[in-house]
């Protein structure tokens, strides 16, 4: 009897001293906040890491003061949000992720418009986001969207205040030790721009012009897949908040792209889901589109880019100036009258491409 009760008492000492760690690694984690899923982080602890967008992102989008927001894939990343500001005249945030998903698009909007009902949404609308399941990441994101941190359930934050690499991030900024490649800087929080070369050589190297598609194993689209995934994720969720803008811009790869869409058979899907973007948000008076893709003196000027789709952030500024009605207007809205001549343009551009004498150029 006395042994059984030793043993029970140690058991329940153990289990005792378990729960008390536990708590304490959860208060740590609850005060130290690493992706800043309760406030925003001061600037001693402030760690922007590009690794972990999709952790982060929601903690921004619910305690970050805008009114303003900008997202799409990492073609969208390089911005200085003080310049953003000046140019659109608005408070912004950039919930922009790399390799974004439309569902990945739709979930981080949702934490923004829940929270803040921003004024207006400025969004890239890229082809290969449409291209997963309608509820998914893209293939190349290994781990699933951490769910648990975009909504406003309390009861599964145990999954991030007991969580093991959140602890490691926590324990990092007590002890003010560097650990992978981040940014402290709330305005570039996601920006990557000065830490490559834009050039024609670079944009270039390792081209296949054979099959341009070898570096990027990028799969084939489906139309009807990319019109039902645009109608979850995007369509819908303009509907629901008419009192938001929102300005959706096809960005300017580089012709490149469309070169290699010719080559495995997506020029048609391509141009196919621009015209359905155009028909199924005509009638949303919350709803405008921008077409940058036709524009030659940008996708043709390979020294402009650092890889066939990623431009240079002169161009991101041209972007937000259109989306912000900023500058001279380029003529990049599209509608009704323009759209004919957009897609014919795009298609000869597309056709006319000869990859193996870019790379002899």
């Amino acid at each position: 009897m006395i042994e059984s009760r030793r043993a029970i008492g140690f058991i329940i000492g153990t289990l005792a001293v378990f729960v008390a760690l536990l708590g304490a690694v959860a208060w740590l984690n609850w005060c130290i906040d690493p992706f800043q899923q309760y406030r925003l982080a001061d600037a001693g602890h402030v760690r922007f890491l590009r690794v972990l967008q999709r952790y982060i992102n929601p903690g921004i989008a619910k305690n970050a003061d805008y009114d303003f927001v900008i997202t799409g894939s990492s073609l969208m990343e390089n911005y200085d949000l003080a310049e953003v500001n000046r140019l659109c005249k608005a408070k912004s945030v950039n919930l922009a992720m790399a390799a974004m998903s439309a569902f990945e698009q739709r979930e981080i909007l949702e934490v923004a418009l829940r929270h803040r009902q921003p004024r207006r949404v400025v969004m890239s609308l890229d082809f290969n986001s449409f291209a997963p399941p309608i509820d998914a990441s893209l293939p190349e994101i290994p781990d699933p969207l951490p769910l648990y941190l975009y909504d406003d359930n309390p009861l599964n934050d145990f999954r991030y205040l007991i969580s093991g690499p959140v602890t490691l991030r926590t324990l990092a900024i007590v002890a003010d030790a560097r650990i992978g490649s981040y940014s402290t800087d709330s305005n570039r929080a996601w920006s990557w721009d000065r830490e490559t070369i834009f050039s024609r050589a670079k944009m270039l190297k390792d081209i296949d012009p054979a099959d341009i598609n070898k570096r990027f194993h990028q799969g084939s689209r489906n139309i009807e897949h990319m019109r039902a995934s645009f109608e979850t994720n995007i369509a819908a969720l303009i509907a629901a908040h008419p009192d938001t803008q929102f300005n959706l811009v096809f960005p300017p790869y580089s012709i490149v792209v469309w070169a290699d869409f010719v080559q495995r058979r997506q020029l048609d899907v391509s141009l196919a889901f621009k015209r359905f973007v155009f028909e199924r948000l005509r009638s949303m008076p919350n709803a405008r589109i921008f077409d940058m893709q036709a524009d030659a003196a940008i996708t043709h000027n390979l020294e402009l880019y650092t890889d066939i789709y990623h431009f240079n952030s002169s161009i991101n500024r041209r972007l937000m100036e259109t989306a912000c009605d900023a500058g001279p207007d380029p003529g990049y809205r599209v509608t009704e009258n323009n759209l004919p001549m957009l897609e014919e343009a795009l298609r000869a551009q597309a056709m006319a491409v000869d990859a193996a004498a870019l790379k002899r150029q």
